[in-house]
């Protein structure tokens, strides 16, 4: 039953994985918008679509998730700022000046490695928010190394995403697929998570992930 699961569920997983943010996610980043202080609501966006200006631009704005992403974090560079420095900025120009966002970072010949740049706005937006950011990140430890992933929940189970794009899908059998076609299974001890995925043991800690649902010991 096991090896069925492998084969059906994990590829459902990795079909609705895809997106830069869930539907959780998504959620959250709406209320933090909305629950910021209303002082921040009037901050302007990085990215205009008014010109399209850039290819960051041109491809942010044809993007609603990327520009809602974008929208959270422009807020959040202007509290962090006034928050440490104590003193007040221009809410519609500061962003323009103070955040450095470039899109040749992010082209791969002639296509924007979207895994790379979901994963550092995200990664920006967590360091400037700490516990009030939307997106929940995880320091993966092996024999080797120590690699941090975003990690999405959806109804299949748990998906964890690095800035390479290497993708781990945890399905709620405890079975494990990666993108590269390597299973295996995963399992819970109380808020330490080890993931045995071929010959490699692979764990996190994390005390408010609502993983223990899942009855993987």
């Amino acid at each position: 039953m096991k090896k069925i699961i492998l084969i059906i569920l994990l590829p459902l997983v990795y079909i609705h994985a895809e997106s830069c943010i869930d539907i959780n996610e998504k959620y959250k980043i709406l209320e933090s918008i909305q629950n910021n202080n209303k002082y921040y609501l009037d901050v302007k966006n990085y990215i205009q679509c008014i010109n399209k200006e850039n290819k960051l631009e041109q491809f942010v704005c044809k993007d609603k998730d990327f520009l809602l992403m974008f929208k959270l974090l422009s807020q959040a560079s202007v509290y962090a700022y006034e928050n440490a420095t104590k003193q007040e900025v221009n809410h519609q120009t500061f962003n323009k000046t103070n955040m450095h966002w470039k899109i040749h970072h992010y082209m791969t010949q002639s296509h924007i490695n979207t895994d790379k740049l979901c994963f550092d706005v995200k990664d920006v937006t967590t360091s400037t928010l700490g516990s009030d950011s939307p997106y929940i990140n995880v320091k993966l430890n092996s024999e080797q190394q120590i690699k941090t992933y975003f990690l999405q929940e959806n109804r299949h189970g748990v998906v964890l995403k690095s800035r390479d794009g290497h993708k781990i899908y945890l399905g709620k059998n405890c079975d494990v697929l990666d993108n590269r076609g390597v299973n295996g299974l995963w399992s819970r001890d109380k808020d330490k998570y080890t993931i045995f995925l071929a010959k490699k043991r692979l764990y996190f800690d994390e005390e408010n992930l609502n993983l223990k649902k899942y009855k993987c010991y």
